[in-house]
């Protein structure tokens, strides 16, 4: 647990360094052991150089000049770790669901509990209002937000809403509509290729009054939309989950 408490302090010492070396300061974190990769050995007693909000370099200390100017932060028996992946969030929570109009201080606010403190970099959100969801991307790819990197499906093809999100759906104004035939599906899929979708999620089954059931009338109605999107998903080159 102690090791966890310290990789976490050093995540959060590098979000908040990160934004400090934003404004062009030079800040070396000094001492730590880096783990820059899964596959990589760890570099012993390193430096961490960030410049201009970005990692510049990565190495022993007899190897990386720290200007002189810079601020050092001494992270003897620290760790620190290349970025995480969380490869299943939903950017569809209360507050990131006005991306278009809330304050940056709000929506900072949001990602840091969400994902910023965790150590996430690059994030895949499972299903969400697609334009929403770009604008906020585009808000922290701008600069403007603290947030990681956002890949995204967007609104799933569902031929019946899960009934388990129902209510949050009702209750926050969002209309996510169904699919019934191959082209319906097939626009869907172009639509959300052409605005900047990463992927496509499919229900091909969900859960209905508290029993699993198809979502599809036939077996022969999913396999043609799941052939239909499948192909369309390789034309756009755009994965499908």
């Amino acid at each position: 647990m102690w090791a966890v408490r310290y990789v976490l302090l050093l995540i959060g010492i590098l979000v908040l360094s990160i934004a400090y070396c934003a404004v062009g300061a030079d800040l070396a974190l000094v001492g730590a052991t880096v783990y820059p990769a899964p596959s990589a050995a760890p570099a012993r007693h390193a430096v961490v150089l960030v410049r201009d909000g970005r990692i510049v370099a990565i190495g022993p200390q007899s190897t990386v000049k720290i200007p002189a100017r810079a601020q050092r932060i001494d992270c003897t028996g620290k760790f620190v770790t290349a970025g995480f992946w969380n490869s299943h969030v939903h950017i569809f929570t209360p507050g990131l669901l006005h991306a278009g109009t809330a304050t940056a201080a709000n929506l900072d606010a949001e990602l840091d509990a969400m994902l910023n403190r965790w150590g996430f970099t690059t994030v895949f959100d499972l299903a969400s209002v697609l334009d929403n969801t770009l604008v906020l991307r585009h808000r922290i790819d701008s600069g403007e937000l603290r947030g990681p990197r956002i890949l995204t499906v967007g609104e799933p093809l569902w031929t019946a809403v899960p009934i388990y999100v129902v209510d949050y759906l009702a209750a926050n104004h969002i209309v996510m509509g169904t699919v019934s035939t191959p082209a319906q599906a097939v626009a869907i899929v172009q639509e959300h290729a052409r605005l900047g979708a990463n992927g496509i999620k499919l229900f091909t089954g969900s859960v209905q009054r508290g029993v699993r059931s198809p979502t599809c009338p036939s077996t022969s109605c999913v396999l043609q939309l799941l052939r239909r999107i499948v192909t369309t998903c390789r034309c756009s080159h755009i994965h499908k989950t």
